[in-house]
């Protein structure tokens, strides 16, 4: 038997998305664990070292539990334990930087967002901070210049799927759905990421989980 997986986060998509996109394709053994009562489930859920969620569990053949937190951890130890990366130790270096690229765009948003919450600042307001904010459309603008240079149809490397591509395709769809950010990426703007996103839209394996009661409703976004 091999590991079972478990995703403990809140009932949204958020930080958990890309991993649960990981854990569809492979077609491992997982779950959701949802959040219920997170004031006392904070300081009472063993792995929480600091007390935030994604939480990865993992119930290996023999039976030992293994907990890890922080989402980007998990994403690398996934990555590894299911072969989404490559046999070349430069090459995945190299996908980490990708990964790291990717991050940059998706927490840069999330920071305006959050902050503009916790002010109850206007969504118009908010909105037109992350459009006039020169760093993310860098950032995109670089993700769609290493993408036309990789000479991979659609890929980040050797034109095969790692998580680098998933992890790109959860960004874009999560911007597809976003109010005020439908245009960030579109076959026109960006066509070399936006092949990528429908390389992976095409796989069966994420047709199934998109279309599966496993993933949460992505308006319910943060």
């Amino acid at each position: 038997m091999d590991s079972k997986y478990t995703i403990f986060y809140f009932p949204i998509q958020g930080k958990a998305e890309a991993l649960r996109l990981l854990l569809a394709y492979a077609k491992v053994n997982w779950e959701n664990k949802f959040v219920s009562d997170w004031q006392n489930e904070k300081f009472n859920t063993q792995g929480l070292l600091y007390r935030q969620v994604p939480l990865l569990i993992e119930t290996t053949a023999s039976g030992k539990e293994n907990r890890l937190v922080q989402s980007c951890a998990i994403t690398h130890y996934l990555a590894t334990k299911l072969n989404l990366e490559t046999d070349d130790v430069f090459k995945n270096a190299t996908l980490s930087c990708y990964f790291e690229g990717i991050n940059e765009i998706n927490d840069k948003i999330n920071k305006y967002v959050y902050s503009g919450r916790a002010q109850n600042e206007e969504f118009s307001v908010t909105l037109k901070k992350i459009r006039d904010d020169q760093i993310i459309t860098n950032f995109i603008s670089y993700n769609e210049e290493i993408l036309a240079k990789s000479g991979c149809d659609g890929y980040y490397m050797d034109n095969k799927i790692t998580y680098v591509d998933l992890c790109a395709f959860n960004l874009v769809d999560k911007y597809l759905h976003f109010p005020g950010l439908e245009d960030y990426f579109t076959k026109e703007k960006t066509p070399y990421t936006m092949k990528v996103y429908e390389n992976v839209a095409n796989l069966p394996e994420i047709k199934a989980y998109l279309a599966s009661e496993k993933r949460p409703d992505y308006r319910k976004f943060n």
